[in-house]
């Protein structure tokens, strides 16, 4: 090992709106280590071995994303 470590100072990280997939018109803006995500959840045991749940989530990009509900086998 050397005594300094000059390092790098990171990957250039692209200002305002990116192509995010192949699809015309679909740009986004490229995530920064600031961005937060949450995601919020709740499960509802029918039987034993039947789970339905529901979720949402949100970022600090995308505010809200709509209620998902979901059915899941226990087992």
């Amino acid at each position: 090992m050397g005594s300094r470590y000059a390092g790098t100072a990171g990957p250039v990280v692209p200002s305002g709106l990116v192509p995010l997939s192949a699809t015309p018109g679909d740009y986004g803006y490229w995530p920064r280590n600031q961005d937060r995500v949450w995601t919020v959840g709740a499960n509802f045991y029918t039987t034993p071995h039947v789970v339905s749940k529901s979720i949402t989530s949100g970022s600090t990009q995308q505010r809200f994303q709509p209620l998902r509900l979901r059915i899941g086998l226990n087992f």
